[in-house]
């Protein structure tokens, strides 16, 4: 309940900043043009948990988070860097036995974009990113007894990198305020290793340790609140 209310307290303030900034769209759309910063919040989950359909992707699936784009003088082009992340740990003791998950993800992108107006409030737009995984889930199990700690871990591990084209279509509220939504078609290379340790994480013996090759293809899905600066 607290992850959805904050956020949907951010999703509430970047759009009350949207309305701010709208009644002065007239006034500074020459600013606008010399304007090169976008800045991108991806709001899928806010509205889909808004709405009672919340869905939990991982960062194999979603393009970024946050991100920004720099674009040229004549918005015809962009340089674009985002990044998905997920951090998250738990923990429960039960009759002497304490048991931590960690979930530690990350994958930050960069990519550029070529961007076509096709009329006064649509624009498309496409181009290609490169983005890189790291991707860390760990459980930890400690049994407290006659003064001797006994720890396990098991670990799984997920790292590499990954390419590929993108596209996708722009709706534009105001001269500030736009949405967007976008899919992609990614080659990525990954690392999969999963290790398992009984003495406390001193030593590991790792029982699977592959590489794999995949072709994810990713349709528009992600809803983007994009604010120009």
């Amino acid at each position: 309940m607290m992850s959805l209310l904050s956020q949907f307290k951010s999703c509430s303030l970047l759009l009350l900043i949207a309305c701010f900034w709208s009644p002065l769209a007239k006034a500074d759309s020459t600013s606008i043009k010399k304007s090169s910063l976008e800045i991108l919040m991806n709001v899928t989950n806010s509205i889909s948990r808004f709405t009672g359909n919340g869905i939990q992707q991982t960062i194999f699936e979603d393009p970024f988070l946050f991100g920004f784009k720099i674009t040229n003088l004549n918005k015809t082009m962009a340089l674009r860097i985002g990044i998905n992340f997920n951090v998250n740990r738990s923990s429960e003791d039960l009759n002497g036995t304490s048991k931590v998950s960690t979930i530690n993800s990350w994958a930050p992108l960069i990519g550029f974009e070529w961007r076509k107006k096709l009329s006064k409030r649509f624009e498309f737009y496409g181009g290609i990113d490169a983005r890189y995984y790291y991707d860390i889930n760990e459980s930890k199990t400690t049994n407290f007894g006659f003064g001797i700690n006994n720890s396990t871990i098991f670990s799984n591990s997920q790292k590499g990198w990954g390419a590929g084209p993108f596209c996708g279509f722009v709706f534009n509220i105001t001269l500030r305020v736009s949405i967007l939504t976008e899919g992609n078609i990614y080659v990525n290379f990954i690392n999969v290793q999963r290790k398992f340790s009984s003495d406390g994480g001193e030593n590991f013996t790792t029982f699977e340790d592959r590489h794999l090759t995949s072709i994810s293809p990713s349709a528009p899905s992600s809803i983007f609140l994009v604010i120009r600066l």
